[in-house]
């Protein structure tokens, strides 16, 4: 079987074959193009655009069709992943472009971890995840 097989199979079973590639949006076109195939879209990572250096709003408006899901994180430019809201991301921007660019797919918190008091010792997802919930509802209900 070739992946145009494997890609029709997933398109009859109603499933989406979604990328995270770290490539610039003409790179990314260019690859989704030579697929060419109504299964396949990418996943749209905040913390891995700010990480690289790329321009959200860009990346955003020339990729919107494709973007299938948002990986919800924050970064620091040419660094690593830190807790959201003590990185680089233009959270209220990236909401407004993902709305302005009529983005309807899934949300999903791929968020560097910490614990309640930051010392990144104990850690304690569930007070994680509430804290991601808590800053994305203030910044989602301003975009």
């Amino acid at each position: 079987a070739n992946i145009s097989d494997n890609l029709d199979y997933a398109n009859k079973k109603k499933i989406k074959i979604i990328f995270e590639l770290d490539l610039t949006p003409k790179d990314y076109i260019n690859f989704i193009h030579s697929i060419n195939h109504s299964a396949v879209g990418i996943n749209y990572d905040i913390g891995n655009s700010i990480i690289n250096g790329f321009n959200p709003n860009e990346e955003i408006n020339e990729l919107s069709k494709y973007i299938l899901n948002v990986h919800i994180k924050d970064g620091i430019k040419n660094g690593y992943s830190v807790p959201l809201g003590e990185g680089e991301a233009s959270f209220n921007q990236i909401f407004s472009l993902l709305k302005s660019n009529n983005y309807c797919g899934q949300y999903i918190f791929e968020s560097a971890r910490q614990d309640s008091n930051n010392t990144k010792t104990n850690l304690d997802p569930l007070n994680t995840i509430l804290k991601n919930i808590h800053f994305i509802n203030k910044i989602y209900s301003r975009s």
